[in-house]
C-alpha cells in the first residue's frame, strides 16, 4: 500500500510568463524555493516572486498541470498528490 504526500503548487503569471512554485521545496541553502517553467523547466526562486504579478487563472495553468502531475503523481511507494494553492501555505510549528 502506498502513502500519498501533498504537495503545494502556486501558479503565477509574471509578464506574461506562467509559473508554478513549490513553496514548500527548497532549491538550495539560501533560501530559494522550486519553481518550475514550460521552458527551462526546474529551477530557484526567491520567495519574493510569490508576491509579483498575479494568480494564474485554472484555464491558464490547465496544461502545466497536466504536465506536472506527469512528473510527480505516479503510483509507486513516493507518489505525491499536488494541490493547488493561492498562497503559501503556513508552516506547521515545531513542538
Amino acid at each position: 500500500m502506498t502513502t500519498a504526500q501533498t504537495l503545494p503548487v502556486i501558479f503565477r503569471k509574471f509578464r506574461g510568463e506562467l509559473c508554478a512554485y513549490f513553496p514548500t521545496e527548497t532549491w538550495d541553502d539560501r533560501g530559494t524555493i522550486t519553481c518550475y517553467a514550460p521552458v527551462g523547466q526546474h529551477g530557484g526562486a526567491n520567495r519574493s516572486w510569490l508576491q509579483r504579478g498575479r494568480l494564474a487563472k485554472p484555464d491558464e495553468y490547465a496544461s502545466l498541470l497536466i504536465e506536472l502531475r506527469g512528473i510527480y503523481e505516479s503510483h509507486d511507494a513516493d507518489h505525491i498528490d499536488l494541490k493547488v494553492y493561492k498562497r503559501a501555505p503556513r508552516a506547521k510549528a515545531v513542538r
